[in-house]
């Protein structure tokens, strides 16, 4: 690969090292030093500058570079590529890398001498490395075909940048040549120093041709452009005008420089790609055997001496020694051998040699081990999404025969299908043949684990056996899942492993015992002892002392004493407390009475030292750490204000600390409050209700309402029953009275908006709460306004039929009052029909409906009156007796034809 860092000097190298040292994307500067001044500019590019705003740099540098004088264009021009080139690097897709280079090379245009320029090399060195990085990922088979086009483009493009920038720097070269021998003194010197920093240009542009040639030849397979990149190494590593570097040329003590040493391992890959296997082992010896050599390339020398003895001729034989050695002393040293890409690389090197030309049978056997080897590595590395790619790139191939890796291989398809039918919808209707699925899996894998050569694959064989015990567990076979984990931990694979192992065991052994008969309770309590003794300081230890204690008795109190028993110098008292607590809390929801009473008393005691504790931990925490124990303590501090505010005397002081507290938390850690906003403001309607602050917790149940809460209904009906009590404590408290009328209608409208109404009992209820309080500020401060509420609220429940005797009686009264003599006729009626015709309630109607009949038709209203004598000789009982009599008098007109009295 080619190198990233500085390229160091020596000899014919000082040139390029010169370059990098003095000016690293402009030439030194002729004139002398001149004052500095500051500009507005200036101080806009430095404000800009500290901030790292690209995009705002590159718009004031673009403004600046079309108004400031010809002396001054290269200088911005070349901060202004420099930004550009950071931007390539950084560029998400091909067209957003070609725009930045055309804009690029536009600036390129503002700079003398252009064509050789260090802006120059730094934009296609950009282009170069992008596709630089595609064709390494091509090497492993992991780039597409649309990415590997686009690097072949980008690379001829670079190809054809790097010659010319070579070809303008060496006629530059032969013009400074000709001037120093004609110039003296000072003016030698100066040239001399140009002359250095273009023949630096020169060499990078060389290096860069070449491993741009070096890396066309590798993806197309092109002996031409193999043999190009020969001729650009060989002007770094001593072949004249262009030659193919030898070995007899090379000077071994530049080995040291990293610049030579890469130019050298390319010029190695380049013998590769032509067919000189041997030309090219023998550079990748000579390479490594220095003694010197710089640590990156030694660490980079597996990897291209793999793929050299993989190439046009293999030496498979050479390949396994190779393999050999790596396993030899990462076994002594006790590491992985590969990393992740080396292990791939050698599976995909082996797996298309299989594929190409059916290889000598003798070497099949040889090759396909060495596929084993490389796709082992990879599970144990954890890479299963690599392996199926693998599986499913040379499908046609086969992989290691009927082997461990082979059924392995099966075992981790079966396993990701199983997977994918577990995620593709309804549960519901997945769960059988999902779990079917995964009981396909297990069988699968188990068939790996009993092959004549699992014993061979230690580590892969543990990773099979972790994963067959997860696929008994989906599959719903827990006493297997139980017995498989249970043998994971046994075998002491190492933490962590050998604790969510046992852990498992334990989930595994739950769910059995859930199922009739499983008889398992030993052996969960057993296990579960075993986790608390192996593991006590883990949280799960706390659960599992939880669980056990509340299996152990039918009281979960006696759980929570339990729990409370740790010692308090353990590391485990914190995380036991926070159990208790998460079980009192849950005690206090689902009790009633004295229990729930004495829950929450205990819960508020054990909650504050958990709080405490977490505040504690949040002082010496940062980011994610920070976030968790500010989240815990949030959560314990809401159930805390649940308790409080639910007891029949709240302590509002002690609710506002609470709160107080919650609030500083969550800015202090930087909890998402989102989810329980609503709830925060509802716990300030509740504690300022209890602290007397009747304004406060309206302006709270204001906010709930204008956020469309959830609990904006729950917080209204806590103002409307406050003002409520306060009315009916004192009468003559007329604003609570309207504070009870206006709440309960927005409740009211809340209930409506939500599809309920008359029906609802709840409804009918505060709909006739609020009339009646309504009707008494009529009657009281005859406020007509109140009247007309009144009428329209218990206008509700009369119209559906949902009115009672009271609702009745009261609308009546109101709808004369307002001169709506037919509704209150109506309502006198309904009573009528509704009530006991004994009651004297029932008299006062029959007085009421005539009266008011006698309004709009009086010989229908004697008519009443006549009915009801036949029926009632004596009119009824008082007082409503002798006014029925007194209304029949007065009927006595109508009766003989007269008119109204």
């Amino acid at each position: 690969m080619c190198p990233r860092t500085d390229i160091r000097t020596h000899a014919w190298l000082a040139p390029l090292a010169a370059l990098l040292l003095i000016a690293p994307f402009g030439f030194a500067q002729e004139r002398e030093a001149e004052p500095v001044r500051v500009s507005p500019d200036d101080r806009v590019e430095s404000f800009l500058e500290r901030l790292g705003i690209e995009d705002l740099m590159i718009v004031q540098l673009r403004d600046r570079l079309g108004r400031a004088p010809a002396s001054d264009r290269p200088e911005i021009a070349e901060r202004l590529g420099r930004l550009y080139a950071i931007q390539m690097r950084e560029a998400r897709s091909s067209e957003e890398r070609e725009r930045l280079l055309a804009a690029s090379y536009d600036i390129l245009r503002e700079i003398p001498d252009q064509d050789h320029h260090p802006l120059r090399v730094m934009i296609e060195r950009t282009r170069y490395l992008a596709a630089e990085e595609i064709a390494e990922r091509w090497r492993v088979r992991l780039a597409t075909d649309q990415e590997r086009e686009e690097a072949v483009r980008s690379l001829r493009e670079a190809r054809r940048g790097f010659a010319a920038i070579a070809s303008s720097a060496s006629r530059r070269i032969d013009q400074l040549d000709r001037l120093e021998q004609r110039g003296r003194g000072e003016d030698v010197e100066h040239i001399r120093e140009r002359r250095t920093e273009v023949a630096a240009i020169h060499s990078e542009a060389r290096f860069f041709a070449g491993w741009s040639e070096y890396y066309l030849a590798m993806i197309l397979g092109s002996s031409q452009s193999a043999t190009a990149a020969l001729q650009e190494f060989g002007w770094l590593l001593g072949a004249p005008d262009g030659r193919i570097p030898t070995l007899e040329r090379l000077s071994r003590d530049m080995l040291a420089r990293e610049v030579v040493a890469r130019a050298a391992i390319g010029v190695a890959l380049a013998y590769a790609v032509r067919g000189d296997d041997a030309d090219a082992v023998a550079w990748l010896d000579t390479i490594e055997r220095h003694r010197e050599l710089p640590d990156s390339i030694r660490a980079s020398l597996f990897e291209r001496r793999l793929s050299v003895l993989a190439s046009t001729r293999p030496r498979w034989a050479r390949v396994e020694q190779l393999i050999d050695q790596r396993l030899a002393a990462a076994s002594r040293e006790s590491k992985p051998p590969f990393s992740v890409r080396e292990a791939r690389l050698l599976t995909v090197l082996a797996l298309e040699a299989v594929e190409a030309d059916a290889p000598d049978p003798r070497l099949s056997t040889l090759i396909l081990k060495l596929a084993e080897i490389g796709i082992g590595e990879l599970i144990a590395m954890g890479e299963i999404g690599q392996v199926l790619d693998l599986v499913d790139r040379y499908a046609g191939t086969p992989v290691i025969g009927e082997g461990f890796i082979a059924r392995y291989v099966e075992g981790l398809r079966a396993y990701e299908e199983a997977e994918a039918l577990a995620a593709a919808g309804d549960e519901a209707i997945e769960s059988a043949a999902t779990r079917t699925a995964f009981r396909d899996a297990a069988r699968a894998l188990e068939r790996a684990l009993v092959t004549d050569d699992a014993e061979n694959f230690e580590r892969e064989a543990m990773s099979a056996r972790q994963r067959l015990a997860f696929a008994y567990f989906r599959a719903g076979e827990y006493l297997q899942a139980a017995d498989r984990f249970e043998r994971v931990f046994r075998a002491e694979p190492g933490e962590p492993l050998r604790e969510e192992a046992l852990w498992n065991a334990v989930l595994a052994l739950e769910r059995a015992a859930e199922m009739p008969g499983a008889g398992v309770d030993r052996r969960l309590r057993t296990l579960a002892t075993l986790y608390i003794g192996e593991y006590p300081r883990r949280e799960r230890a706390a659960v599992l002392l939880v669980r056990r204690t509340a299996g152990d008795s039918a009281d979960p109190i006696t759980a929570v004493e339990t729990l409370l028993a740790v010692d308090r110098s353990s590391s485990l008292r914190p995380v036991a407390e926070r159990q208790a607590a998460n079980l009192l809390y849950r005690v206090y929801r689902d009790s009633s009475g004295a229990e729930r009473e004495f829950a929450a008393s205990r819960f508020l005691e054990i909650a504050e030292g958990v709080v405490e504790h977490e505040r504690r931990a949040m002082r010496d925490a940062t980011g994610s750490g920070l976030n968790e124990h500010g989240t815990r303590a949030a959560i314990v501090l809401r159930q805390m204000l649940d308790a409080m505010l639910a007891a029949e005397n709240p302590d509002p002081a002690r609710a506002r600390r609470s709160l107080t507290m919650l609030r500083e938390i969550v800015s202090i850690a930087g909890v998402d409050s989102a989810p329980f906003a609503d709830e925060l403001l509802y716990r300030e309607v509740q504690i300022a209700l209890a602290e007397g602050d009747v304004e406060s917790a309206s302006e709270a149940g204001r906010r709930l309402r204008q956020g469309d809460h959830p609990l904006a209904e729950a917080a209204e009906g806590l103002l409307f029953r406050d003002a409520l009590a306060r009315f009916q404590r004192d009468s003559g408290d007329f604003q609570a009275g309207r504070e009870a009328v206006e709440s309960g209608r927005r409740l009211l409208s809340i209930s409506m908006a939500k599809g309920g109404g008359p029906g609802d009992r709840q409804f009918a209820a505060i709909s006739a709460r609020v009339a009646d309080v309504a009707a008494t500020l009529w009657r009281e401060r005859a406020d007509e306004q109140m009247r007309d509420t009144a009428l329209e609220v218990d206008g509700r429940l009369v119209d559906a039929g949902r009115a009672s005797a009271t609702t009745l009686l009261r609308f009546a009264e109101l709808a004369e009052a307002a001169e709506e003599h037919e509704r209150a006729l109506d309502a006198w009626r309904r009573l009528l029909t509704g009530l006991d015709a004994s009651s004297p309630d029932w008299f006062r109607a029959r007085h009421e409906s005539i009266r008011l009949l006698m309004r709009t038709s009086p010989e229908r209203a004697a008519l009443v009156m006549d009915q009801h004598k036949a029926l009632h000789p004596n009119f009824g009982p008082e007082p409503w007796g002798e006014r029925l009599r007194e209304l029949d008098r007065r009927l006595d007109a109508f009766r003989s034809g007269g008119g109204g009295g």
